[in-house]
């Protein structure tokens, strides 16, 4: 099922940008979030109640006739595209299989090290890094690599990538890390604090098709700017653990981090994707995504590091809501690269 994402997230944005007209691609993105959004939120729900009344084998099942639905939607969106200029016709590149290997490998070791402790962390930590910088030399020099560094020299590019991923990094380690925290240290059960949660998914979903809107009128950069400063914001309501003492405490917080990262989010996707030539469209795709799970993994695996040393179990999460503080400082200077008004690139 991972394969299977990893395939399809990357395909739908590439599609997105060479389908849709840049004038209104920023809200395309827009739309994109808040359906993705609104799916995270209720394949839970959904998949709970499949499981308490058929049993788990029916969430699987129930996945067979989205996905029909899903090819024969995308069948009908291709070929009724027009020819034109951001219509891809070159073949297929050949499969980078070694720079894949480098890379995986490379970022599993450093997920190792994350959550291991002494020579064991020591070497998976060197090893993963070895093989990163492997990885980049052998990807400066394949006719067709699996990443092509050189869209990083582009600023839009490298800006709205490290935007979603820093975004994503404090996003995701705090939903794992606000119901551990109420469960462990002041005895709410898991279920008061998902409900919680659900608001900041509601305020993402609402705000990312504005987000698409209000770029087009002022530009990615200055959207994304009020987007990261909304988060951080809200993260300030967060701050203080010993004086969190319910899930509602953190209610206003959620709503505008979860408001600033669906302002962000339309307009680094599409700054990122019109950043690229069309036949470069797949491989942007690619690389928005993976900026967006190394993201997360990098947060998850900082909040178990960050969990599991001697401080007490407080300091500890407050040591863990200022590493989100100083990612979402960091996406917020990231986001002054973005361009003020976005631009095809069409070589």
């Amino acid at each position: 099922m991972a394969v299977g994402g990893a395939l399809t997230v990357p395909a739908t944005t590439a599609l997105l940008r060479n389908l849709v007209p840049e004038e209104k691609r920023a809200r395309t993105f827009g739309y994109f979030g808040s359906v993705m959004g609104t799916a995270a939120a209720l394949g839970p729900l959904i998949g709970g109640e499949l499981t308490a009344r058929f049993g788990w084998r029916s969430v699987f099942i129930a996945n067979i006739p989205v996905i029909l639905l899903a090819y024969l939607l995308i069948r009908r969106a291709i070929s009724s595209e027009a020819p034109g200029p951001n219509r891809v016709t070159r073949g297929a590149p050949r499969c980078d299989v070694l720079g894949s290997v480098l890379l995986g490998f490379g970022l599993t070791l450093l997920v190792v090290a994350f959550q291991a402790t002494g020579s064991r962390a020591v070497g998976a930590a060197f090893g993963g890094a070895g093989l990163l910088a492997v990885f980049v030399w052998w990807e400066r020099r394949v006719a067709e690599p699996v990443l092509d560094l050189r869209l990083f020299r582009r600023p839009a590019f490298a800006a709205a990538n490290a935007v979603i991923g820093l975004q994503n990094l404090a996003m995701y380690a705090l939903l794992f890390q606000l119901p551990i925290f109420f469960e462990q240290v002041r005895n709410v059960e898991a279920g008061g604090t998902g409900r919680t949660i659900i608001a900041m998914m509601i305020a993402m979903v609402v705000c990312a098709p504005l987000g698409g809107w209000v770029s087009e009128w002022v530009g990615a950069r200055t959207t994304a700017l009020v987007g990261t400063l909304t988060s951080l914001a809200g993260l300030s309501f967060v701050l203080d653990f010993e004086a969190l003492q319910s899930p509602g405490d953190v209610l206003t917080g959620l709503i505008l981090i979860g408001a600033g990262l669906g302002l962000s989010s339309a307009p680094c996707q599409a700054a990122a994707m019109t950043a690229v030539a069309p036949t470069e469209a797949g491989m942007a795709g690619g690389v928005v995504s993976t900026a967006r799970y190394i993201g997360d993994v990098i947060g998850i695996s900082a909040l178990g590091y960050l969990l599991g040393g001697e401080r007490s179990v407080v300091d500890a999460h407050s040591a863990a809501a200022l590493v989100y503080s100083a990612a979402l400082i960091v996406a917020t200077v990231s986001a002054l690269g973005l361009p003020g008004r976005i631009r095809p690139r069409l070589d």
